[in-house]
């Protein structure tokens, strides 16, 4: 009898989710199989599920592929079984495994260059978010390379190995690509204190040793990030950009601001509290428009730099750092594979405090391999 795998797929776009059992194919070349034992639910599953992103000004980007397939991108288990040239001391090891791949042709500008996350070419060896029944919600995966899992440390807890894959690579990156900062406590903020912005709050304090300024609707929320260390301010406050730029020097405005939100009143906001010659990371993808002219920008020599998850080598360097810096872990929840479609709800409703990780404790035909 043939090995099957379980997934809870979207078979219609914003429907709840249905399980589907699948036979396990055989693998070949340099394939491994995981095992998924946590899975995260990101912001992204959400958007797929109802089948199209918000880009802004009304308008829609419809996701690409028809259903049915599984959601979800942040995995973390054990490797069960290994093709033919895959690395045989693999098999038994707990493993993250990094999602964002390319086509990894060396002709590639992208893959060549280490940066298979931005490489959008659709016969791409990506598996997940819409091109496969094997994803994050899916008891078992069949990675493309075993170059793609990365080995991870006893000292990382349950889950939170699949949340850095997205999320914290996501926050990592950003904040990388923010670059040094004189006196973060007072010049880099962070706005949108959710799952992805607490991670990007924690790991801003390992990189730079300070904790960076919260921005958040959310009371719960602030209080949080007040309770680290980091100065808080309201986001739906008539003063906030004032009450930021009266914390700097001279009071002209930060030096960085990461948007974790990404929607047009939050990115305005970004853009007043910058100060000349600051940058604003832009992450999130809630649809702010970029009506802006060139010569404001250039005259106040302000940097928009968008990032979009991280490498493969961020993601490695990240789960160093996790190891090194003892970084607290964010705010979390378990819940069970089963209950995907209700985290998802959830998840859209707001009613989420930080992280939700799925635990897969399948039932029934293939829950025992």
């Amino acid at each position: 009898m043939s090995a099957v795998f379980q997934c809870m797929a979207v078979e219609e776009f914003g429907a709840p989710l249905k399980r589907i059992v699948e036979t396990i194919p055989q693998l070949k070349g340099s394939e491994v199989l995981v095992k998924n034992e946590y899975s995260g639910v990101c912001h992204s599953d959400a958007h797929i599920h109802d089948g199209y992103f918000n880009v802004g000004g009304g308008a829609k980007l419809n996701h690409p592929f028809p259903p049915p397939f599984s959601l979800g991108h942040e995995m973390e288990g054990i490797i069960t079984d290994v093709g033919p040239e895959a690395n045989k001391s693999l098999l038994g090891r707990r493993v993250a495994v990094y999602p964002w791949l390319g086509c990894s042709r060396s002709s590639c500008v992208h893959c060549d260059d280490g940066q298979t996350n931005v490489c959008m070419t659709m016969d791409s060896e990506r598996f997940i978010d819409g091109r496969s029944l094997m994803a994050g919600y899916s008891s078992h995966v069949i990675v493309p390379h075993d170059r793609w899992v990365i080995p991870l440390s006893s000292d990382i807890p349950p889950g939170i190995g699949a949340i850095n894959m997205c999320a914290g690579l996501t926050a990592y990156s950003a904040l990388k690509k923010v670059g040094h900062v004189k006196d973060v406590s007072r010049n880099l903020v962070i706005i949108g204190l959710g799952g992805v912005g607490m991670q990007a709050v924690h790991i801003a304090h390992a990189l730079f040793g300070e904790w960076p300024i919260g921005v958040d609707l959310d009371a719960e929320k602030r209080a949080e990030a007040a309770r680290l260390g980091c100065i808080t301010v309201d986001g739906k406050s008539k003063t906030a950009i004032n009450d930021i730029r009266k914390q700097t020097q001279g009071k002209k405005g930060v030096a960085s601001v990461v948007d974790f939100v990404g929607n047009d009143a939050t990115f305005n906001m970004a853009l007043q509290m910058l100060r000349a010659g600051g940058k604003v990371v832009p992450v999130g993808l809630y649809g702010a428009k970029l009506n802006i002219g060139l010569p404001f920008l250039i005259f106040q020599q302000k940097s928009i730099v968008p990032s979009l998850c991280g490498t493969l080598q961020e993601a490695k360097d990240l789960m160093a750092l996790m190891i090194h810096s003892k970084i607290e872990t964010p705010p979390h929840e378990y819940r069970s594979i089963v209950a995907a479609s209700s985290a998802l709800d959830d998840l859209k409703a707001g009613q989420i405090k930080g992280r939700c990780i799925l635990k897969h404790d399948w039932p029934g035909p293939g829950s025992h391999l």
